[in-house]
């Protein structure tokens, strides 16, 4: 009789946690003892940063925290005829007086020409990403949407993909990455920026914590 091994999801957990502490010290490593390995920095950047081929989707979803970038992506890809709508995340903190609350994405979109028509708000004004990807999940079941992309920088696309992946895997939804070149530094040379490197600090702290965290949500 043939028993099938069992299986241990905290394993890779931990896996992707060794990983992590591994390119964060290689990372510190060489900027304390004032090494230049920009081959090796470079090649710690690519590893962390994950992008997926784009094919036609129902929708490009911009999340927060991207400041004018990942609008600005979503509505090249509109223009592009790659998605028919713009999902944002719901935004109830910005007022004008007006009996609506203004939601700032929205505003940028319309800039770039995007008709509001095709932009759809969406959640109950989720606060981080993982409040996102679950009210996301919700919407996208309820509106029978099978195929998404999703703008991000590089450094949030590793943690991004992964909690999208996870929730919106439930309902049957795929998702496609795309990179988004950060405006303060170049991408192939992130450790010469100090915005490079707390970028890239910030979601190895981030990423931590959303395996430890969530990896049996």
């Amino acid at each position: 009789m043939n028993i099938r091994p069992a299986r241990f999801p905290w394993l890779r957990t931990r896996w992707s946690v060794a990983i992590v502490l591994v390119l964060l010290g290689t990372v510190v490593a060489f900027t304390l003892v004032g090494f230049e390995a920009p081959a090796i920095l470079g090649s710690v950047g690519r590893y962390w940063s994950v992008s997926d081929q784009l094919e036609p989707a129902d929708a490009a979803v911009v999340l927060g925290g991207g400041s004018q970038s990942r609008p600005n992506a979503a509505a090249r890809l509109y223009d592009a005829r790659l998605v028919r709508q713009i999902l944002i995340p719901t935004d109830g903190t910005s007022h004008t007086g007006s009996a609506e609350p203004e939601n700032p994405d929205r505003e940028t979109l319309i800039k770039l020409g995007v008709p509001a028509s095709a932009i759809i708000e969406f959640g109950n004004n989720p606060t981080n990403t993982y409040e996102e990807a679950r009210d996301l999940a919700l919407w996208l079941e309820q509106n029978r949407v099978q195929r998404i992309i999703v703008p991000t920088e590089i450094f949030p696309s590793r943690r991004v993909r992964w909690i999208l992946q996870r929730e919106l895997g439930k309902v049957g939804v795929s998702v496609m990455i795309e990179i988004v070149a950060p405006h303060v530094y170049a991408t192939d040379r992130w450790w010469q920026s100090k915005a490079g490197f707390i970028d890239f600090r910030n979601e190895i702290i981030k990423y931590l914590y959303y395996r430890i965290r969530y990896w049996r949500s």
